[in-house]
């Protein structure tokens, strides 16, 4: 954070201070000196910008949420079939790892991927309800998780000012622009700053992004 943040925000020289910190803390010798070094990252990680004050984006805190998903192409360079079979795969890996790691949390977008699931698996299907409903840990995200054309994305995009939102998130056209929707709106599309398919998340692309945010919100 010290090197990928502005040399001059607070945020910068607070990170520089708690690493030094850490550092000087550690001891090869002494496993109890890793304890001591974790509270010190966890009381930096732990703090939050206020309200009102200089703090710009760039030094704001971030929380980071990460959680589960599997990229399934519908429909790629195999059969229906394959998908299918891959479905009831993926969800009874993720289910396996939900049983193991109580605080997983596993979110999917094809919505047809589902009703094969219950069509084909139903009481593998079953078990995802269960999940999906008893705990809250496993649920749907409103994303298309396909390659999908021009005439069928601006028809998505009308959708988007009913969430309550004007921009949009784009991993397959590396550019940052306005799309028009079908009532002659603007939105802002953002790809994402990492320029791949495989983010880092990392505090540099985290920071950029909240800025590009900010900006156009």
């Amino acid at each position: 954070m010290a090197k990928d943040l502005s040399e001059d925000s607070q945020l910068s020289s607070d990170a520089l201070y708690a690493a030094n910190m850490i550092v000087n803390t550690l001891r090869r010798s002494d496993p109890t000196s890793v304890g001591r070094a974790k509270l010190i990252s966890t009381e930096f990680f732990s703090r939050r910008s206020l309200p009102n004050t200089a703090h710009t984006a760039w030094t704001a805190r971030h929380v980071v949420t990460a959680v589960g998903n599997c990229h399934i192409d519908t429909a790629w360079l195999w059969p229906y079939a394959e998908t299918k079979r891959k479905v009831a795969r993926s969800f009874a890996t993720q289910l396996s790892l939900m049983d193991k790691y109580p605080e997983y949390v596993f979110t999917a977008s094809q919505a047809q991927q589902f009703a094969w699931l219950e069509e084909g698996y139903p009481d593998l299907f079953r078990r995802v309800v269960e999940k999906a409903t008893a705990a809250s840990r496993l649920g749907p995200v409103d994303e298309t998780g396909m390659a999908v054309d021009e005439s069928f994305a601006s028809k998505t995009q009308q959708f988007v000012p009913i969430g309550g939102t004007h921009i949009r998130i784009c991993s397959t056209a590396p550019s940052n622009r306005e799309k028009i929707r079908l009532d002659g709106t603007p939105i802002l599309t953002h790809f994402s700053p990492a320029d791949t398919y495989v983010a880092q998340g990392n505090v540099k692309e985290i920071s950029f992004w909240f800025v590009i945010v900010s900006i156009n919100c």
